[in-house]
């Protein structure tokens, strides 16, 4: 990000990290790097798991599952395997496997947790059976909805008459009836229309078949 070395000189810096290079030739042999230092595969450390904000040492914690602040031991008791972005569980007891975001879920529990949007997850051994999610809720697959396309906010339902399709940020369009292809951020345009909305920039589509052009 800041400086260039010289892959001909004797420095042969060839390993960098968001700060500093190493120099693969040298003794230090520097391989591994997290944001800010680099460890030395050569040396007695090495330091071959790395987190955001540190390295582990395989030859002697065995550290190898890491969530963003911290790593945890698989040789130990512990047996942590599975991480969301906060925290780590157990396997070996509480047997977590399915994470969202902030946390995990039980799937020898009764709950069966599998499908996660953002904010929740969803049981695929009740009745509901969530499958498809978009950023604030899931749809049930099995229900007479099918909801299958989705944009930020909703979603839309590919077994209806609708047969939506086609999204841009806020809305989808149906394929079937107005042949909507071409979207800016806010709208689509139909191209089987007179109007064939081909190019669009941020705001807006203008016509190309027009005299515009």
């Amino acid at each position: 990000n800041n400086m260039c070395f010289n892959l001909s000189s004797t420095n042969n810096y060839l390993v960098c990290d968001i700060n500093i290079c190493f120099n693969l030739s040298s003794t230090n042999n520097y391989l591994v790097c997290d944001n800010n230092i680099c460890f030395n595969f050569s040396s007695t450390n090495n330091y071959l798991v790395c987190d955001i904000n540190m390295c582990v040492n395989l030859s002697t914690n065995n550290f190898l599952a890491c969530d963003n602040n911290m790593c945890f031991n698989l040789s130990s008791t512990n047996n942590y395997l599975v991480c969301g972005n906060n925290m780590c569980v157990n396997l070996s007891t509480n047997n977590f496997l399915v994470c969202d975001i902030n946390m995990c879920f039980n799937l020898s529990s009764t709950n069966n947790y599998l499908v996660c949007d953002n904010n929740m997850c969803f049981n695929l051994s009740s009745t509901n059976n969530f499958l498809v999610c978009d950023n604030n809720m899931c749809f049930n697959l099995s229900s007479t909805n099918n909801y299958l396309v989705c944009d930020i906010n909703i979603c839309f339902n590919f077994s209806s008459t609708n047969n939506y399709l086609v999204c841009d940020n806020n809305m989808c369009v149906n394929l079937s009836t107005n042949n909507y292809l071409v979207c800016d951020n806010n709208m689509c345009f139909n191209l089987s229309s007179t109007n064939n909305y081909l190019v669009c920039d941020i705001n807006m589509c203008v016509n190309l078949s027009s005299t515009n052009n």
